[in-house]
Parts: C-alpha cells; sequence; structure tokens
C-alpha cells in the first residue's frame, strides 16, 4: 500500500512544485495562457505569481517576462519528471520539508501568535525569580606583582619578600586619594598590564576573581575591608602581591523595568517552546510514532559523507 501512495502524493505534490493543476481549457469557456506538455498555466495561476512577483507589470513586457518564466519553468521541471526526478531521494526529501514547514505555517503559526505575555505575567516571573535578577558584585583592585622565578632558592624568595614589605610601607605612606600605587607600581610591578595605570586592573566581577585568580590574591583581596585599604604582602604562586582596594560595587537588586524586555522575550520564547512541543507530541499520537535511538549508535559519520549528493542547481530564467 505504502508503494502505490508515496507516487500519488508526489504527483499531488508536485502539481504544486511544478506549477501544475487542471486545465482551465477543459471548460471550452475558459482559454489558458500557455500549455505545456498537456498542462495549463491558467489565468488563475498567473495572477498568484504577478502578487508574488516584483517584476513591473504596468506594461505589456512585464507580464510578458512572467509567463515566459512560468512557461521555461515548467518545460523544465515536466522534462525533470520525464526523467524520473520525483522518484529520486533527495527530491522526496525537499518535498516532505516543504510540506512539513507548510503544514507547520498553516496549523502551529498561528497558535503562537495567539500567545501574549501580559503585565502581570512578567511582575510574577520577577517576583518568583528575584535572586536572579541582581547584579554582579565589582571589585576594582590595583596590583604590585613581585615575580618570583619558577626555580627560585630560598634566599631568593627571602629577598623578594623583604622587598615587598619594604614597597609596603612606601605605599602606607602615599596620600590616601592616589589612584592605585601610583608611580610605585611603574617603578616595582611586574605586572605589565596594570603598571603603568598604578596597578589599576580595573572592574573585575567576583566570580571572574574566584575562578581566574590565584586563590591565595583572591582570598586576600575580599579581605580587604573597604576602598582606599591595602592587603598584606601575599605569597601566591608566581611571586609576591601588594594589593589594594581601589573601589567596589556590592550586589544589589536590579529594578524590573530595567528588566522587563528581557523577561517578557524569556516567557515567550518558553511559552511558544511549550506550545510546539505539545503541538508535536499530539500529531504524534495521532500519527503513531515509533523511534529506535539505540540503532543510531551503528551509523558512522563516513557512511553519511559516502551518500551525500549534491542537488543541481535550477537556472534562473
Amino acid at each position: 500500500m505504502q508503494k502505490i501512495i508515496m507516487p500519488v502524493l508526489l504527483t499531488l505534490v508536485c502539481g504544486f512544485i511544478f506549477g501544475a493543476c487542471t486545465p482551465d481549457n477543459q471548460n471550452p469557456s475558459v482559454q489558458p495562457l500557455a500549455v505545456v506538455d498537456g498542462r495549463a498555466i491558467t489565468t488563475d495561476m498567473f495572477i498568484t505569481e504577478m502578487a508574488e512577483s516584483r517584476i513591473d507589470f504596468s506594461d505589456f513586457d512585464g507580464k510578458r517576462q512572467l509567463l515566459d518564466t512560468m512557461v521555461h519553468r515548467e518545460t523544465l521541471c515536466r522534462q525533470a519528471e520525464k526523467l524520473g526526478y520525483l522518484e529520486r531521494p533527495e527530491i522526496i526529501r525537499r518535498i516532505a520539508a516543504l510540506i512539513a514547514e507548510q503544514f507547520r505555517q498553516d496549523h502551529l503559526t498561528p497558535v503562537l501568535n495567539q500567545i501574549i505575555i501580559t503585565e502581570r505575567d512578567i511582575q510574577s516571573h520577577y517576583e518568583a525569580h528575584k535572586q536572579k535578577f541582581f547584579t554582579q558584585e565589582m571589585l576594582r583592585p590595583a596590583v604590585i606583582h613581585l615575580r618570583l622565578p619558577p626555580n627560585a632558592s630560598e634566599q631568593k624568595k627571602i629577598i623578594l619578600k623583604e622587598k615587598a614589605e619594604h614597597i609596603m610601607m612606601e605605599a602606607l605612606e602615599l596620600p590616601f586619594e592616589t589612584p592605585g600605587f601610583g608611580a610605585l607600581a611603574v617603578k616595582y610591578s611586574d605586572d605589565q598590564a596594570s603598571r603603568y595605570k598604578g596597578g589599576d586592573k580595573g572592574w573585575i566581577q567576583r566570580t571572574v576573581v574566584e575562578t581566574q585568580w590565584d586563590q591565595a590574591v583572591a582570598k586576600a583581596l575580599f579581605s580587604i575591608a573597604r576602598p582606599g585599604c591595602l592587603s598584606p604582602v601575599i605569597e601566591g604562586d608566581k611571586g609576591y602581591y601588594l594589593l589594594k582596594l581601589v573601589d567596589k560595587k556590592e550586589r544589589r537588586p536590579i529594578p524590573i523595568k530595567s528588566v522587563r524586555d528581557r523577561i517578557k522575550h524569556e516567557l515567550m520564547v518558553s511559552r511558544r517552546r511549550q506550545a510546539e512541543q505539545q503541538f508535536l507530541a499530539e500529531l504524534k499520537a495521532d500519527v503513531g510514532v515509533t523511534v529506535n535511538y539505540d540503532a543510531i549508535n551503528t551509523i558512522k559519520l563516513s557512511q553519511a559523507e559516502n551518500t551525500q549528493k549534491t542537488l543541481p542547481t535550477v537556472p534562473d530564467i
């Protein structure tokens, strides 16, 4: 039965794809605009194509150009049918995709378009997920880094630590309003990215410090009580560090007006996805679907690559 249904289905579908329809010349009172291998190009077909075309139809030339295009296309398609194109797997896949997309537009898109997100929906989502709508805690540290060679001796470590403690004493004597470590960073720091900016590392999220910084350095930075204060000398994996907290922004709630559009978009995406999943589930239950996921484990990528074919492109006429 399936072998009988498929060719019939493909023939009907190709009537749409290739522009075929019941010839108007079956009615003696209606004259077709053209006939290609027994298939009529009717006035209704021509008017439909006019509505979808960008050609200027204010004069005869534009209309003739459109009719010629339809005749040429139908000629190619009729010949393609005779050569068995309707039996080619890649053509069948494209026809199936075309049908599926058109069915989706006809039956699912109207359902999706009816979904609305109200102000109450937005407010309820905001209240239920308040912890999600907070700014990140931000830190603005300044750093002086004294780099320690990987194979440094204990004596070298002692000398470098004493140097760091000396720098800390100099830093404590800086005026409070000094940005970062000022000239001390230029003079001493091995951190090339920040030394000419007083050691200022700019604004950094706390989570970035927690996950990407040396843990000993991160812990020392978090322990600094308030902006303007210094850390003690810290021994890290790559040497000694001196930190100054230049500024800090605490974590705070984001007002709903600042995230309203974001919440609306997220709710719309979520509800449209749910509607589509329900739509497909109902269709599968109606049609009857069984899936063998285990079988795909035996399929190799090389098999797919060996069966790939490129469809010939249809020339513009």
